[in-house]
């Protein structure tokens, strides 16, 4: 069986955003493990290892993705809302997805490539 090209992988990609330090990518796997099978799940770290507020869950099938979006956006980990939302069309680069996250009013502390107010 051939591996996913870089379209496809999209398309069945989920971005979780506004992760709490706590959680890690089993937790991750088995929560969206209720939507359908998953190939990867993984949570950003910055330079020094330590996990971002962000990550990605890639889908067997596509059909997974509005399911999972659906029934575990806004879902709470650790006392946080999580965001879910399509990585393929809807976001050019994680600033776009900053962006959303600032609308939405979340905090840029802890987002991606935010940088540290001082």
């Amino acid at each position: 069986m051939s591996s996913p090209g870089r379209s496809e992988a999209a398309e069945q990609t989920l971005l979780v955003g506004n992760l709490e330090s706590r959680v890690r990518e089993e937790i991750l796997c088995e929560l969206f493990l209720q939507a359908g099978p998953l190939t990867k799940v993984m949570i950003c770290e910055d330079k020094e290892g330590k996990p971002k507020s962000f990550g990605y869950v890639c889908f067997k099938h596509k059909v997974s993705l509005p399911y999972a979006k659906a029934l575990l956006d806004g879902i709470r980990l650790y006392g946080r809302p999580i965001i879910v939302q399509y990585w393929k069309g809807m976001f050019h680069s994680p600033n776009d997805f900053l962006w959303l996250l600032q609308r939405e009013g979340f905090s840029p502390c802890g987002f991606l490539f935010a940088k540290r107010i001082q």
